[in-house]
């Protein structure tokens, strides 16, 4: 450092100058290099942010018809519950009567999951583009969770007196059986589970 002191002294004014004048230069283009360096790693990491989130994986047609045919599916090991429910409740067989419990149980479950799979889907549609798939499928979910929480409505209205309901009920659902000898305070339960799940899913707009 002394060495580049004194060589520094010895120089003429006018070198002095020169040599000032370059060492901002060097100093401004140093400075212009680390920015330029840093704008760019900036830019490529804003664009595998953006690459990521473009491929964020959504739900195929095929997977929403499989979401479609399951619901198909539960809806047939349903209608045969209900057959032998319906057999049940007309033989006055007291002891079976849990079954229309797990019944409804069964259906609270099938309503969470279909639930999640649609805020799933909604999630996707938010990131992505709307599907028409997932509009129809929306569409079917919402007919299938009306007809459930009304028929356990009926139920526990005609297990409180009221008949006005029923005859609404069978109206709308001609070929519907309706619960009549189940436990009031199962029932209520479920329809708490039924429209607090149902709620959730319409405030996912």
């Amino acid at each position: 450092m002394k060495k580049l002191v004194a060589w520094f002294n010895g120089l003429s004014k006018m070198w002095k100058v020169v040599v000032i004048i370059g060492a901002v230069f060097v100093v401004i283009i140093a400075l212009t290099t680390g920015e330029d360096e840093g704008e760019q790693t900036k830019t490529k990491k804003d664009s595998n942010k953006i690459v990521k989130t473009a491929s964020r994986p959504k739900l195929s047609t095929k997977d929403l018809a499989l979401i479609k045919a399951n619901l198909l599916e539960f809806e047939g090991r349903e209608l045969s519950s209900e057959k032998i429910l319906k057999d049940t409740i007309k033989e006055e067989s007291w002891s079976d009567l849990d079954f229309a419990n797990d019944n409804i149980n069964q259906m609270i479950g099938t309503m969470k999951r279909y639930q999640q799979e649609i805020l799933n889907i909604d999630a996707i549609k938010r990131s992505l583009e709307a599907s028409a798939d997932t509009k129809a499928f929306k569409k079917v979910f919402k007919e299938w969770s009306d007809f459930k929480i009304e028929r356990i409505q009926v139920t526990i209205d005609l297990l409180n007196g009221k008949k006005d309901s029923e005859a609404a009920f069978k109206k709308s659902y001609p070929n519907q059986i309706i619960f009549k000898k189940v436990r009031t305070n199962k029932l209520q339960t479920a329809l708490n589970n039924l429209k607090v799940g149902y709620e959730l899913l319409d405030s996912q707009k």
